[in-house]
C-alpha cells in the first residue's frame, strides 16, 4: 500500500511539472505572438501610408513623436469665400533627430491658391515639449461644386536610424455653394459714403444744369434780333402820341430809322441831313421798298420837327407803319436765312 501511496506521489509531481512546463510555453508562445503583432503594427505606421478619409482633419502618427495634420476652417463655402488650409507638424521631444523637407502647396482642383504663409510655436504638454511648425494655404473657389485637397506630402529623415520615408495626409472635399451678398454692419459706410457722393453728383448736375440753362437763356437775349429790340421801342412810342407830344414822336420815329440802317447797312445815319442819308442808300443800290419807305417816313419827320409841321392823323400813321413794315420783313428775311443755314 505504501508502494502505491510513493507510485502516487511521484506521478502527480510529474503531472505539476508537466503543467509547469506546459504553462511555461503557452506564456512565451503568447508572448511571441504579441510581439509579432507589435512589429507588424509599428512597420504599418512607419511606411508610406494614407490614413482614413476625413473632409476636415487628416493625421497620421509615425515612430510615436512625429504626426503630420491638414485641416481646413470649413467643409462648406459660398463661391466668393476664402479657404484656408493648415497643415500641422507635430513634433513631442527632441526635434534634432529628423530632418524634414519644406511642405510644398498641394495639387487642388476648383481652386485658385492666392497666399501661403507658415508659422513656428511650441508647448509644454504633460511634461513633455511639443513642437509645431503649421503652413497655411489660403484658396478662392473658381466654382461652385465639389472642390478638392489632394493628399499633402512630407519627406523626413529619422537621422539615429538613417532612415528617410514619407509622411501623407488625405484628400479634402470642399463643398462650394452660390456666392453670397454681405449683409454685415461692416458695409455701412461704404454704403453711406456711395449715397453722399451720389446725392453731391446729382446736385451737381442739377446745378449745372440750371446754369447752363440759366446762360443760354442770357445768350438768347444777347443774340435777340436787332429788330425785335427796335419793334419794340416802335410801339413804345404810341404812349408819346397818345400824350400829344407830336414832336418827341417824329424825333424817336427819326431815331428808330437811322438806328436801323446804321445796325443793318453799316453806314453812318445818325446826325446827318436826310438828303445825304438818302444819297448813300442810293449809292450803297438798296431795295427800292426800302428806299422809298425811308425817305418817307424821314422827310415827314424833319417837316414836323424843323419845319413846324402841323401833322395829320394819315402822317402819323403812315410814318409808324412804313417803319414797322421795314423792320418786319428785314426780322423775315433774317429767319429765312437762319432756317436755311440749319438745313
Amino acid at each position: 500500500m505504501q508502494q502505491y501511496i510513493i507510485i502516487y506521489k511521484k506521478g502527480v509531481n510529474s503531472m505539476k511539472k508537466l503543467l509547469v512546463i506546459t504553462i511555461l510555453l503557452l506564456m512565451f508562445s503568447l508572448g511571441f505572438s504579441q510581439d509579432t503583432l507589435n512589429e507588424g503594427t509599428d512597420s504599418q505606421a512607419v511606411g508610406l501610408s494614407t490614413p482614413e478619409d476625413s473632409s476636415m482633419l487628416a493625421s497620421v502618427p509615425v515612430w510615436e513623436d512625429l504626426t503630420i495634420k491638414a485641416f481646413v476652417n470649413k467643409d462648406s463655402l459660398p463661391e466668393n469665400d476664402t479657404l484656408l488650409l493648415t497643415v500641422q507638424v507635430e513634433l513631442i521631444g527632441n526635434p534634432d533627430i529628423y530632418e524634414f523637407s519644406e511642405v510644398e502647396p498641394p495639387e487642388v482642383s476648383h481652386l485658385d491658391l492666392i497666399s501661403s504663409a507658415s508659422r513656428n510655436r511650441s508647448e509644454v504638454k504633460n511634461g513633455k515639449t511639443l513642437m509645431y511648425k503649421e503652413y497655411l494655404f489660403y484658396y478662392n473657389p473658381i466654382s461652385m461644386g465639389m472642390a478638392y485637397i489632394n493628399p499633402v506630402n512630407l519627406k523626413y529623415k529619422h537621422i539615429p536610424l538613417d532612415k528617410t520615408r514619407t509622411l501623407q495626409t488625405s484628400r479634402i472635399g470642399i463643398k462650394v455653394t452660390e456666392p453670397l451678398i454681405p449683409n454685415d454692419k461692416s458695409i455701412l459706410p461704404l454704403i453711406m459714403l456711395i449715397v453722399v457722393a451720389f446725392t453731391a453728383g446729382a446736385a451737381i448736375l442739377i446745378w449745372v444744369y440750371f446754369r447752363n440753362k440759366k446762360r443760354k437763356s442770357i445768350e438768347v437775349e444777347e443774340s435777340k434780333p436787332m429788330e425785335e429790340e427796335l419793334l419794340t421801342e416802335l410801339k413804345g412810342t404810341k404812349k408819346l402820341l397818345e400824350a400829344g407830344d407830336i414832336s418827341d414822336y417824329f424825333g424817336s420815329i427819326s431815331q428808330i430809322t437811322r438806328r436801323y440802317l446804321r445796325e443793318a447797312l453799316g453806314i453812318e445815319a445818325m446826325g446827318i441831313p436826310t438828303k445825304e442819308l438818302i444819297g448813300k442808300l442810293e449809292e450803297l443800290n438798296v431795295d427800292d421798298k426800302l428806299l422809298d419807305r425811308t425817305q418817307r417816313v424821314l422827310t415827314v419827320c424833319d417837316m414836323v420837327r424843323f419845319a413846324r409841321h402841323e401833322a395829320t392823323q394819315l402822317e402819323k400813321d403812315d410814318v409808324y407803319m412804313n417803319l414797322e413794315m421795314v423792320l418786319t420783313e428785314s426780322l423775315m428775311n433774317k429767319s429765312d436765312e437762319n432756317r436755311k443755314n440749319e438745313t
